[in-house]
């Protein structure tokens, strides 16, 4: 398999996709993950007194991991990645494929009313920010999903049902694997996440 950038909003299921899709020793490069593994807070649970620069650290960390499966030629990553110029960037730079797990804001919400998230006036917000954001994109290597009920045609071979479970390798400290937890335009501006240091927003997430 290629290198897959799995996009979407918070409650989409992009942690369910890739779980469905995920081969023995394929890594997995998860935002959120990052986060709690510097953090030391459980997934999705952001409120830290210093939460400006452990999201910072996070960048630089999910980037130099991102360096680093870049050049394996294969894994997953999983970020919310609402702008079609980023996604577009990883591809480019990286020889990726994208898929956009488009689901209805109102859906996430009702996964969200029905989830046990700490802080689901945060989520709820960050859900609708990702649907101000959202440009989708006409390239031939992005592919939209708007019903987790589909099969997946992600990559060459047959996939599970979308409802199958696989434990991910999660890429952690040092490149090592973990199982700790369960055609472009020109001229495209690299995100700060998609290159060391520059530009780099602590609280803005790709």
């Amino acid at each position: 398999m290629s290198l897959v950038l799995v996009a979407g909003p918070p409650l989409a299921g992009k942690t369910t996709f890739v779980k469905a899709q995920v081969r023995d020793g394929e890594p997995v490069l998860d935002w959120d993950e990052v986060f709690s593994e510097l953090s030391g807070l459980p997934v999705h649970d952001r409120r830290h007194l210093d939460r400006a620069r452990l999201e910072s650290l996070t960048e630089q960390t999910f980037r130099q991991r991102l360096e680093e499966i870049g050049t394996q030629g294969q894994g997953w990553i999983i970020r919310t990645a609402p702008r079609a110029q980023h996604r577009a960037i990883v591809r480019r730079v990286y020889g990726a494929t994208s898929v956009v797990l488009a689901i209805p804001e109102e859906e996430c919400l009702r996964r969200l009313a029905a989830s046990d998230r700490p802080h689901p006036g945060e989520d709820a917000r960050a859900i609708a920010r990702w649907w101000q954001r959202y440009e989708p994109s006409s390239s031939p290597e992005e592919r939209v999903v708007v019903d987790m009920t589909e099969r997946s045609e992600v990559g060459t071979r047959e996939q599970p049902p979308l409802g199958a479970s696989r434990p991910l390798r999660t890429v952690s400290g040092a490149g090592q694997a973990s199982n700790d937890r369960p055609g472009a335009p020109e001229r495209l501006e690299r995100p700060a996440w998609a290159e060391g240091g520059r530009n780099l927003e602590p609280r803005s997430r790709i």
